[in-house]
């Protein structure tokens, strides 16, 4: 059975004269692209391996997660570019959605809150204003989104999270 959930939610959003392609590089750099195929990609081939067979040493696997973040503290674990597909349609804007995210966050978050995986990684948005070429980047709030299923702990890690976020944005604005 279905059940409904409605909850108040708060979109973050700001606005730059800085070109688009400035602020996508500026936020790439403070949370670098880790576009995996498969987890073998994001963690290697012999840490999948020792994951599977039981005999994995979470300190390694710590290690190895922290050295893919960025200065930030973030990875950007999904990339898609709105404009390669739908520029070839006529749009005439750019944007680009990222999956933001970090997976050691995101395991404390969801210890708090299992459903919390809905949200987990986040999305942060770039996209072009087609009339002025101005930047906007924007998100929903992370506490609201974790806050949603009624967990402080998760709503408090993530108010930090959109603070973590709003500083990486203003970096690259």
């Amino acid at each position: 059975m279905w059940s409904d959930m409605t909850f108040n939610l708060t979109r973050k959003e700001a606005r730059t004269t800085k070109s688009f392609d400035k602020v996508v590089a500026a936020i790439e750099a403070q949370a670098p692209v880790v576009v995996p195929e498969t987890n073998h990609v994001l963690l290697g081939p012999a840490t999948m391996d020792a994951i599977n067979s039981g005999h994995f040493d979470s300190a390694a696997l710590r290690r190895q997660v922290e050295a893919k973040l960025g200065p930030s503290g973030f990875m950007l674990l999904m990339k898609i570019e709105h404009d390669l597909l739908m520029g070839e349609l006529g749009r005439k804007h750019r944007s680009v959605q990222f999956a933001i995210g970090n997976p050691l966050i995101a395991k404390d978050v969801s210890d708090a809150a299992a459903k919390v995986c809905l949200y987990t990684p986040l999305r942060l948005a770039v996209l072009e204003d087609e009339k002025d070429g101005s930047t906007w980047v924007m998100f929903d709030s992370a506490e609201g989104l974790m806050g949603s299923f009624g967990s402080e702990a998760a709503r408090k890690i993530g108010n930090s999270l959109d603070q973590r976020i709003i500083k990486l944005v203003e970096a690259a604005l």
